[in-house]
């Protein structure tokens, strides 16, 4: 699914305003416009049995190496989306 049909869906199960607040922007929007134009930047190239049996994923962040390059930042408001809210996320993480 790209992120569109994942809107799509949200827009589906959410009401208005929790839709609007997840989607929307403030004032003119400039800063949804300037994500939507990063994200559109990132080009994934999928490159399947081609030497995948030696990699590293590691990454320098503030200056530490870290094994794993995924991250959580803090972000607020999560039990608008979901039941276990912020619980949830440091769940999965």
């Amino acid at each position: 699914m790209d992120i569109e049909g994942f809107a799509t869906a949200f827009a589906i199960f959410e009401s208005e305003g929790v839709e609007g607040y997840v989607n929307g922007g403030a004032g003119q929007g400039l800063t949804v416009v300037r994500n939507r134009e990063a994200w559109d930047a990132i080009e994934v190239r999928p490159r399947s049995l081609a030497g995948v049996g030696s990699r590293d994923l590691t990454t320098t962040v503030l200056g530490k190496p870290e094994n794993h390059p995924i991250m959580v930042a803090p972000v607020g408001f999560q039990g608008y989306v979901h039941a276990d809210s912020e619980h949830g996320l440091v769940e999965g993480a």
